[in-house]
Protein backbone atom coordinates (compact mmCIF):
# COMPACT_ATOMS: atom_id res chain seq x y z
CA UNK A 1 0.00 0.00 0.00
CA UNK A 2 2.83 2.38 0.90
CA UNK A 3 4.51 1.65 -2.42
CA UNK A 4 1.35 2.67 -4.29
CA UNK A 5 1.15 5.92 -2.33
CA UNK A 6 4.79 6.69 -3.04
CA UNK A 7 4.29 6.05 -6.75
CA UNK A 8 1.15 8.19 -6.73
CA UNK A 9 2.91 11.18 -5.15
CA UNK A 10 5.90 10.79 -7.45
CA UNK A 11 3.64 10.89 -10.50
CA UNK A 12 1.70 13.87 -9.16
CA UNK A 13 4.96 15.66 -8.32
CA UNK A 14 6.33 14.99 -11.78
CA UNK A 15 3.19 16.33 -13.47
CA UNK A 16 3.16 19.37 -11.21
CA UNK A 17 6.79 20.14 -12.02
CA UNK A 18 5.99 19.94 -15.73
CA UNK A 19 3.01 22.25 -15.35
CA UNK A 20 5.02 24.75 -13.30
CA UNK A 21 7.90 24.61 -15.76
CA UNK A 22 6.03 25.61 -18.89
CA UNK A 23 3.87 28.46 -20.09
CA UNK A 24 0.33 27.93 -21.31
CA UNK A 25 -0.80 29.11 -24.76
CA UNK A 26 -3.43 31.83 -24.49
CA UNK A 27 -5.42 30.91 -27.59
CA UNK A 28 -7.63 33.73 -28.82
CA UNK A 29 -8.65 34.71 -25.27
CA UNK A 30 -6.14 37.60 -25.54
CA UNK A 31 -8.49 39.26 -28.02
CA UNK A 32 -10.93 39.98 -25.20
CA UNK A 33 -10.72 42.79 -22.62
CA UNK A 34 -12.70 41.04 -19.90
CA UNK A 35 -10.51 38.15 -18.73
CA UNK A 36 -9.94 37.50 -15.04
CA UNK A 37 -7.05 35.97 -13.09
CA UNK A 38 -8.62 35.95 -9.64
CA UNK A 39 -8.08 32.19 -9.36
CA UNK A 40 -4.48 32.29 -10.57
CA UNK A 41 -2.25 33.59 -13.38
CA UNK A 42 -3.94 33.62 -16.77
CA UNK A 43 -2.10 33.43 -20.14
CA UNK A 44 -4.69 35.92 -21.42
CA UNK A 45 -2.79 38.57 -19.45
CA UNK A 46 0.96 37.83 -19.70
CA UNK A 47 3.33 34.89 -19.16
CA UNK A 48 3.56 33.56 -15.60
CA UNK A 49 6.62 33.97 -13.36
CA UNK A 50 7.35 30.25 -13.23
CA UNK A 51 10.91 30.28 -14.55
CA UNK A 52 14.15 29.63 -12.70
CA UNK A 53 15.10 33.32 -12.85
CA UNK A 54 13.15 36.47 -12.03
CA UNK A 55 15.15 38.55 -14.49
CA UNK A 56 16.66 37.63 -17.84
CA UNK A 57 17.38 38.91 -21.37
CA UNK A 58 14.64 37.96 -23.82
CA UNK A 59 13.59 38.66 -27.41
CA UNK A 60 10.42 39.66 -29.25
CA UNK A 61 9.43 39.53 -32.90
CA UNK A 62 7.95 42.78 -34.24
CA UNK A 63 6.86 43.26 -37.86
CA UNK A 64 7.72 46.66 -39.32
CA UNK A 65 4.82 48.90 -40.31
CA UNK A 66 4.45 52.35 -41.84
CA UNK A 67 4.82 54.22 -38.54
CA UNK A 68 7.45 51.93 -37.03
CA UNK A 69 9.80 51.03 -39.85
CA UNK A 70 13.30 51.69 -38.51
CA UNK A 71 15.48 50.47 -35.67
CA UNK A 72 15.08 53.81 -33.90
CA UNK A 73 11.28 53.89 -34.20
CA UNK A 74 10.83 50.27 -33.11
CA UNK A 75 13.25 50.64 -30.19
CA UNK A 76 11.39 53.76 -29.02
CA UNK A 77 8.08 51.90 -29.17
CA UNK A 78 9.41 48.89 -27.23
CA UNK A 79 11.80 50.83 -24.93
CA UNK A 80 14.70 48.70 -26.15
CA UNK A 81 18.26 49.51 -27.26
CA UNK A 82 18.38 50.80 -30.83
CA UNK A 83 22.07 49.86 -31.08
CA UNK A 84 21.46 46.26 -29.98
CA UNK A 85 18.38 45.98 -32.17
CA UNK A 86 20.34 47.16 -35.20
CA UNK A 87 23.22 44.77 -34.42
CA UNK A 88 21.06 41.68 -34.02
CA UNK A 89 19.12 42.41 -37.20
CA UNK A 90 22.18 43.54 -39.17
CA UNK A 91 20.54 46.84 -40.14
CA UNK A 92 21.41 50.53 -39.75
CA UNK A 93 19.84 52.48 -36.89
CA UNK A 94 17.96 54.95 -39.09
CA UNK A 95 17.48 52.94 -42.30
CA UNK A 96 13.89 52.43 -43.48
CA UNK A 97 12.71 48.82 -43.37
CA UNK A 98 10.31 47.23 -45.86
CA UNK A 99 6.72 46.62 -44.79
CA UNK A 100 6.16 43.53 -42.59
CA UNK A 101 9.88 42.84 -42.12
CA UNK A 102 10.39 40.63 -39.07
CA UNK A 103 12.58 42.45 -36.55
CA UNK A 104 14.14 40.79 -33.49
CA UNK A 105 13.77 43.08 -30.48
CA UNK A 106 16.05 42.52 -27.43
CA UNK A 107 14.37 43.34 -24.11
CA UNK A 108 14.97 42.99 -20.38
CA UNK A 109 12.36 40.63 -18.98
CA UNK A 110 11.53 40.57 -15.27
CA UNK A 111 8.87 39.43 -12.82
CA UNK A 112 6.31 41.99 -11.73
CA UNK A 113 3.88 40.39 -9.31
CA UNK A 114 2.84 37.07 -10.82
CA UNK A 115 3.78 37.86 -14.44
CA UNK A 116 6.89 38.35 -16.53
CA UNK A 117 6.99 41.56 -18.53
CA UNK A 118 9.28 43.90 -20.43
CA UNK A 119 8.37 47.49 -19.60
CA UNK A 120 7.65 49.96 -22.38
CA UNK A 121 5.75 53.24 -22.64
CA UNK A 122 3.43 54.64 -25.28
CA UNK A 123 2.33 58.22 -25.96
CA UNK A 124 -1.29 58.13 -27.12
CA UNK A 125 -1.52 59.59 -30.62
CA UNK A 126 -5.22 59.96 -31.41
CA UNK A 127 -8.77 59.79 -30.08
CA UNK A 128 -9.11 56.39 -31.73
CA UNK A 129 -6.45 54.78 -29.53
CA UNK A 130 -7.91 52.37 -26.98
CA UNK A 131 -6.40 49.73 -24.72
CA UNK A 132 -7.57 47.14 -27.23
CA UNK A 133 -6.12 48.79 -30.36
CA UNK A 134 -2.85 49.69 -28.64
CA UNK A 135 -2.31 46.10 -27.49
CA UNK A 136 -3.42 44.35 -30.67
CA UNK A 137 -2.67 46.83 -33.46
CA UNK A 138 0.14 49.13 -32.35
CA UNK A 139 2.01 46.44 -30.41
CA UNK A 140 0.74 43.62 -32.66
CA UNK A 141 -0.34 41.38 -29.78
CA UNK A 142 2.93 41.77 -27.83
CA UNK A 143 0.79 43.18 -25.00
CA UNK A 144 -2.82 42.52 -23.99
CA UNK A 145 -5.84 44.69 -23.31
CA UNK A 146 -6.28 43.23 -19.80
CA UNK A 147 -2.61 43.82 -18.90
CA UNK A 148 -2.80 47.45 -20.10
CA UNK A 149 -5.95 48.09 -18.05
CA UNK A 150 -4.27 46.71 -14.94
CA UNK A 151 -0.96 48.52 -15.48
CA UNK A 152 -2.51 51.96 -15.89
CA UNK A 153 -4.74 53.95 -13.47
CA UNK A 154 -6.98 55.33 -16.22
CA UNK A 155 -10.44 54.07 -17.03
CA UNK A 156 -10.77 52.73 -20.57
CA UNK A 157 -13.00 55.67 -21.56
CA UNK A 158 -10.71 58.32 -20.04
CA UNK A 159 -7.55 57.87 -22.11
CA UNK A 160 -6.78 60.37 -24.87
CA UNK A 161 -4.07 62.05 -26.99
CA UNK A 162 -1.02 63.27 -25.10
CA UNK A 163 -1.31 60.74 -22.26
CA UNK A 164 1.53 58.28 -21.66
CA UNK A 165 0.70 54.66 -20.87
CA UNK A 166 2.83 51.98 -19.27
CA UNK A 167 2.91 48.99 -21.62
CA UNK A 168 3.85 45.52 -20.31
CA UNK A 169 5.21 43.38 -23.16
CA UNK A 170 4.88 39.60 -23.27
CA UNK A 171 8.16 37.88 -22.44
CA UNK A 172 9.41 35.02 -20.27
CA UNK A 173 12.52 33.45 -18.75
CA UNK A 174 13.49 29.77 -19.25
CA UNK A 175 12.27 27.26 -16.69
CA UNK A 176 14.62 25.09 -14.66
CA UNK A 177 14.03 22.15 -17.01
CA UNK A 178 14.66 24.30 -20.07
CA UNK A 179 17.90 25.65 -18.60
CA UNK A 180 19.00 22.10 -17.83
CA UNK A 181 18.33 21.20 -21.48
CA UNK A 182 20.50 24.02 -22.80
CA UNK A 183 17.82 26.66 -23.42
CA UNK A 184 19.24 30.14 -22.73
CA UNK A 185 16.59 32.47 -24.17
CA UNK A 186 12.89 32.58 -24.96
CA UNK A 187 11.69 34.54 -27.98
CA UNK A 188 8.10 35.82 -28.08
CA UNK A 189 6.85 35.14 -31.60
CA UNK A 190 3.68 36.69 -33.03
CA UNK A 191 1.67 34.01 -34.82
CA UNK A 192 0.49 34.85 -38.31
CA UNK A 193 -1.54 33.11 -41.03
CA UNK A 194 -0.64 29.47 -41.82
CA UNK A 195 1.86 29.16 -38.96
CA UNK A 196 2.14 25.71 -37.37
CA UNK A 197 4.47 23.93 -34.95
CA UNK A 198 6.27 21.90 -37.62
CA UNK A 199 7.16 24.90 -39.79
CA UNK A 200 8.15 27.10 -36.85
CA UNK A 201 10.40 24.42 -35.35
CA UNK A 202 12.13 24.11 -38.73
CA UNK A 203 12.45 27.88 -39.17
CA UNK A 204 14.07 28.45 -35.79
CA UNK A 205 16.03 25.18 -35.75
CA UNK A 206 14.41 23.82 -32.58
CA UNK A 207 12.66 20.51 -31.99
CA UNK A 208 8.89 20.37 -32.30
CA UNK A 209 8.77 18.70 -28.88
CA UNK A 210 10.65 21.52 -27.12
CA UNK A 211 8.47 24.10 -28.90
CA UNK A 212 5.30 22.30 -27.84
CA UNK A 213 6.51 21.90 -24.24
CA UNK A 214 7.44 25.61 -24.01
CA UNK A 215 3.81 26.54 -24.72
CA UNK A 216 1.95 23.79 -22.88
CA UNK A 217 0.75 21.96 -26.00
CA UNK A 218 -0.15 18.31 -25.48
CA UNK A 219 -1.35 17.58 -29.01
CA UNK A 220 1.03 17.11 -31.93
CA UNK A 221 -0.44 19.76 -34.24
CA UNK A 222 -2.35 22.35 -32.16
CA UNK A 223 -4.32 25.18 -33.74
CA UNK A 224 -2.41 28.47 -33.66
CA UNK A 225 -4.47 31.65 -33.89
CA UNK A 226 -3.14 34.71 -35.78
CA UNK A 227 -2.38 37.76 -33.60
CA UNK A 228 -1.50 35.58 -30.59
CA UNK A 229 2.00 34.79 -29.31
CA UNK A 230 3.99 31.63 -28.61
CA UNK A 231 7.43 31.18 -27.04
CA UNK A 232 10.38 29.91 -29.09
CA UNK A 233 13.07 28.24 -26.89
CA UNK A 234 16.57 29.12 -28.13
CA UNK A 235 19.99 27.76 -27.17
CA UNK A 236 21.73 30.93 -28.34
CA UNK A 237 21.12 34.57 -29.21
CA UNK A 238 18.99 34.90 -32.37
CA UNK A 239 20.27 36.73 -35.44
CA UNK A 240 18.16 37.70 -38.45
CA UNK A 241 21.03 36.61 -40.70
CA UNK A 242 20.43 32.99 -39.72
CA UNK A 243 19.12 31.12 -42.78
CA UNK A 244 16.33 29.46 -40.80
CA UNK A 245 14.74 32.79 -39.83
CA UNK A 246 12.81 34.34 -42.69
CA UNK A 247 9.80 36.59 -42.97
CA UNK A 248 6.56 34.69 -42.52
CA UNK A 249 5.04 36.51 -45.49
CA UNK A 250 7.68 35.00 -47.78
CA UNK A 251 7.35 31.65 -49.47
CA UNK A 252 8.82 28.65 -47.59
CA UNK A 253 12.45 27.86 -48.33
CA UNK A 254 12.98 25.54 -51.31
CA UNK A 255 15.04 23.34 -49.00
CA UNK A 256 11.98 22.55 -46.90
CA UNK A 257 11.62 18.75 -46.80
CA UNK A 258 8.61 17.42 -48.79
CA UNK A 259 7.16 15.80 -45.67
CA UNK A 260 7.30 19.15 -43.89
CA UNK A 261 5.42 20.85 -46.74
CA UNK A 262 2.70 18.20 -46.61
CA UNK A 263 2.28 18.70 -42.86
CA UNK A 264 2.05 22.45 -43.45
CA UNK A 265 -0.74 21.98 -46.00
CA UNK A 266 -2.65 19.76 -43.59
CA UNK A 267 -2.33 22.47 -40.95
CA UNK A 268 -3.70 25.05 -43.41
CA UNK A 269 -6.74 22.88 -44.20
CA UNK A 270 -7.41 22.33 -40.50
CA UNK A 271 -7.10 26.07 -39.88
CA UNK A 272 -9.53 26.87 -42.69
CA UNK A 273 -12.04 24.34 -41.34
CA UNK A 274 -11.69 25.66 -37.81
CA UNK A 275 -12.00 29.26 -38.99
CA UNK A 276 -15.08 28.45 -41.07
CA UNK A 277 -16.73 26.68 -38.14
CA UNK A 278 -15.96 29.62 -35.87
CA UNK A 279 -17.34 32.05 -38.43
CA UNK A 280 -20.58 30.09 -38.82
CA UNK A 281 -20.99 29.81 -35.04
CA UNK A 282 -20.33 33.54 -34.62
CA UNK A 283 -22.97 34.38 -37.24
CA UNK A 284 -25.55 32.14 -35.56
CA UNK A 285 -24.85 33.61 -32.13
CA UNK A 286 -24.97 37.15 -33.56
CA UNK A 287 -28.35 36.50 -35.21
CA UNK A 288 -29.75 35.03 -31.99
CA UNK A 289 -28.36 37.93 -29.99
CA UNK A 290 -29.69 40.51 -32.47
CA UNK A 291 -33.13 38.91 -32.37
CA UNK A 292 -33.08 39.01 -28.57
CA UNK A 293 -32.07 42.68 -28.44
CA UNK A 294 -34.63 43.59 -31.12
CA UNK A 295 -37.31 41.85 -29.08
CA UNK A 296 -36.34 43.84 -25.99
CA UNK A 297 -36.50 47.10 -27.94
CA UNK A 298 -39.91 46.26 -29.45
CA UNK A 299 -41.21 45.29 -26.01
CA UNK A 300 -40.02 48.60 -24.58
CA UNK A 301 -41.62 50.50 -27.48
CA UNK A 302 -45.00 48.81 -26.92
CA UNK A 303 -44.88 49.69 -23.25
CA UNK A 304 -44.14 53.29 -24.14
CA UNK A 305 -47.13 53.43 -26.45
CA UNK A 306 -49.36 52.15 -23.65
CA UNK A 307 -48.31 55.10 -21.51
CA UNK A 308 -45.65 53.33 -19.51
CA UNK A 309 -42.14 54.81 -19.17
CA UNK A 310 -39.50 53.61 -21.61
CA UNK A 311 -37.55 50.86 -19.87
CA UNK A 312 -33.78 50.86 -20.32
CA UNK A 313 -32.16 47.79 -21.75
CA UNK A 314 -30.57 45.59 -19.06
CA UNK A 315 -26.97 46.50 -18.25
CA UNK A 316 -25.72 43.03 -19.17
CA UNK A 317 -27.11 43.46 -22.71
CA UNK A 318 -25.11 46.67 -23.16
CA UNK A 319 -21.99 44.92 -21.85
CA UNK A 320 -22.42 42.12 -24.38
CA UNK A 321 -22.77 44.65 -27.21
CA UNK A 322 -19.51 46.30 -26.11
CA UNK A 323 -17.76 42.92 -25.85
CA UNK A 324 -18.95 41.95 -29.32
CA UNK A 325 -17.50 45.15 -30.76
CA UNK A 326 -14.12 44.34 -29.23
CA UNK A 327 -13.96 41.04 -31.10
CA UNK A 328 -14.15 42.81 -34.46
CA UNK A 329 -10.90 43.66 -36.22
CA UNK A 330 -10.46 45.85 -39.29
CA UNK A 331 -7.58 44.82 -41.52
CA UNK A 332 -5.43 47.13 -43.60
CA UNK A 333 -5.15 46.43 -47.32
CA UNK A 334 -1.47 45.52 -46.86
CA UNK A 335 -2.41 42.86 -44.28
CA UNK A 336 -4.95 41.29 -46.63
CA UNK A 337 -2.43 41.44 -49.47
CA UNK A 338 0.21 39.69 -47.36
CA UNK A 339 -2.20 37.06 -46.01
CA UNK A 340 -3.40 36.09 -49.49
CA UNK A 341 0.02 36.09 -51.14
CA UNK A 342 -0.75 39.23 -53.17
CA UNK A 343 -4.23 37.80 -53.91
CA UNK A 344 -2.73 34.69 -55.47
CA UNK A 345 -5.18 32.40 -57.32
CA UNK A 346 -3.76 29.51 -55.28
CA UNK A 347 -5.18 31.10 -52.11
CA UNK A 348 -8.75 31.23 -53.47
CA UNK A 349 -11.47 29.14 -51.85
CA UNK A 350 -14.01 30.18 -54.49
CA UNK A 351 -14.41 32.85 -57.21
CA UNK A 352 -14.11 35.76 -54.79
CA UNK A 353 -13.21 34.28 -51.38
CA UNK A 354 -9.64 33.89 -50.17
Amino acid sequence: MNEYLICFFLIVGHLASRLNGQQQYSGNSVLSCNNTDKKGPSPAFLYSCNGEKHFCPAFLIFRSQSTYNSATAISNLTSSSAVELARINNISISGVLPQSREVIVPVNCSCSGQYYQANASYLIQSDYDTYYTIANNTYQGLSTCDALKRENPYDALDIGPGMTLRVPLRCACPSKNQTRNGIKFLLTYLVTWNDNIADLSYRFNVTARSLADANGFSEKDPVLYPFTTILIPLSGEPFSSQPTVYSSVDAPSPSTPPRRRKESQIGIYIGIAAGSSFGILSCVLFLIFSHFVRGKINEASLKNKDGNKMQNLPANILDKIADFDQELKIYEFEELEAATGNFSPQKKLSDSVY
